[in-house]
């Protein structure tokens, strides 16, 4: 079975993961949610779909770092382990990047690994109580 990345385009599935997000105004902050499990990027899009924000989501760090540099996320919440790039090597893409003001979460079912770029860690499952009071900090310092 042929994955998305072998049969689309990039800037095609870059439309596709973002698409439903574009009726939300740029002055709205943002979250990227990427995790290579669909399910858990729906079940995140799902969760945080009531705040006042639009959703992106990306299936591996590659993606995420073209989301990121287009898009400029006010967070970023990851899976230590993606396919390709790791979590934390996602992170530190990102700061290298120069995105310090993007707040990066990273989350897993295994141990924590060792302290990177990332402000946060969750730990799955989520509790997606903590998981909100984060975003809606985010969300709040944008207005």
């Amino acid at each position: 079975m042929l994955s998305l990345r072998q049969t689309v385009g990039w800037k095609d599935k870059y439309r596709m993961l973002t698409q439903h997000n574009r009726n939300v105004g740029d002055s709205t902050a943002s979250v990227l949610v990427v995790d290579g499990d669909a399910g858990i990027r729906r079940g995140l899009d799902y969760v945080l779909r009531d705040l006042d924000c639009r959703i992106l989501l990306a299936p591996d760090g590659e993606t995420a770092i073209t989301i990121i540099d287009d898009e400029k996320p006010d967070m970023v919440i990851a899976e230590v382990r993606l396919p390709g790039m790791s979590g934390p090597e996602l992170a530190n893409q990102i700061r290298e990047h120069g995105h310090m003001r993007t707040r990066i979460v990273l989350m897993s079912a295994y141990p924590r690994p060792p302290r990177g770029a990332e402000d946060e860690f969750l730990y799955k499952p989520i509790r997606f109580e903590r998981l909100l009071e984060i975003a809606s900090t985010v969300i709040a310092s944008h207005m």
